[in-house]
């Protein structure tokens, strides 16, 4: 079977959910023995941090296909307006050809998958940036009309999808998100944990969130819900948000300082992929209070690392999480102060969190998610 992958999230240098989804699952569907894989991407002004990132992918057997004359950027806003064929630059031997960006061009040979991660555009506009908001409303109808299977990656988005898009439930499959147990373990040493948290000047112990700085992620709340916490436990560890900067950052931010928490809460930056799971590990509480999410990794992964976790009773987190975490509405200040109080003061409960979140990460696996979304190429090539 001929796959093709379009590539171009292997190239993000800081990766989010979308990027590491298509990365994991593109590193695992190569290893089946019955697969002839392509990766199809755009030219890239840097040419040696191509080659270095597609190295490994050439040493597996891949075959590379690159559009040397013309950018991604620029073919995207082209095809909007002037349908141009996306075989005429990537060929048409591809019998099955999978994008991960919720986008499928115009003129892909063999069968399309699309993969649609999420409504948010639709379901909670006013967390989402206006141009990513308009670009989806005006072309999202388009893409999934184009595509013979689109994947998403929660049964709580296959129902936003087919409610939003009234696309038929048949033609939706779900593909979970899964989490790589062999870097995301509670194995890590407290010498590799206290080199990661004095790097970032983190001392004693820490309250944890991980991912974009953005309203959807409701971060505001979180920092009213801590600085609730702190009147009445003033021991309270600190607070660290990390991750990159995304839409509308600066009123978390302004936050933190209007509450006078500049020294209680933490802003590390972006992590390294090596840091991630060595900072989740050492964290007291991984907390993630979105108001929407099509899966949310980052708590997956925080339950891997044997940390005990917060999340919104909202969308597909209690999906995800079940009942090994701690669960709360995402407008509820009042009760996300005080659930994290329970868990920092209850040894019984963080055990019991704990122990469950890690029997529950064990169910979402990058190597279960590869198994699903190849029986779908399967069923396509059946179908051809």
């Amino acid at each position: 079977m001929k796959v093709a992958f379009d590539a171009q999230l292997l190239f993000e240098k800081e990766k989010t959910g979308i990027g590491w989804n298509a990365k994991c699952l593109i590193d695992r569907i190569i290893e089946f023995p019955d697969i002839e894989c392509t990766l199809n991407y755009f030219c890239m002004r840097d040419r040696k941090r191509a080659d270095a990132v597609l190295k490994e992918y050439r040493e597996k057997g891949c075959h590379i296909r690159q559009s040397w004359f013309l950018p991604a950027r620029i073919y995207n806003h082209l095809e909007r307006f002037l349908p141009f064929p996306y075989r005429f630059i990537f060929g048409n031997t591809a019998e099955i050809t999978q994008f991960f960006n919720y986008t499928i061009p115009f003129g892909v040979a063999g069968k399309r998958v699309a993969m649609v991660h999420d409504m948010a555009f639709l379901a909670c506009p006013n967390t989402v940036a206006k141009r990513t908001r308009n670009w989806l409303r005006w072309n999202i109808r388009k893409y999934c009309k184009r595509a013979d299977v689109v994947v998403t990656v929660s049964e709580f988005s296959r129902q936003e999808i087919h409610h939003y898009l009234e696309i038929p439930l048949e033609k939706i499959e779900v593909v979970y998100n899964g989490v790589d147990l062999f870097r995301y373990h509670p194995n890590y040493t407290k010498k590799q944990i206290e080199t990661v948290t004095r790097k970032y000047h983190i001392s004693g112990e820490y309250l944890l969130y991980l991912g974009t700085l953005e309203p959807r992620k409701n971060l505001e709340t979180l920092i009213e819900a801590y600085r609730l916490l702190r009147e009445r436990m003033p021991d309270t560890p600190k607070l660290v948000l990390a991750g990159k900067k995304g839409w509308m950052y600066e009123g978390i931010f302004e936050k933190v300082r209007d509450y006078g928490l500049e020294k209680e809460v933490l802003f590390p930056g972006y992590l390294p992929e090596e840091e991630v799971p060595v900072l989740l590990c050492g964290a007291k509480v991984f907390v993630f209070p979105s108001l929407y999410e099509g899966f949310g990794i980052p708590p997956l992964e925080a339950m891997a690392c044997g940390t005990p976790v917060v999340v919104s009773d909202s969308s597909s987190l209690p999906e995800v999480v079940g009942d090994a975490g701690v669960l709360v509405s995402p407008a509820d200040i009042n009760g996300l102060s005080k659930q994290l109080e329970h868990l920092l003061l209850d040894d019984g409960l963080r055990e019991r969190c704990v122990r469950a979140g890690l029997s529950r990460a064990e169910t979402f696996t990058w190597e279960r998610a590869a198994d699903s979304l190849m029986r779908i190429y399967r069923k396509l090539d059946m179908e051809a």
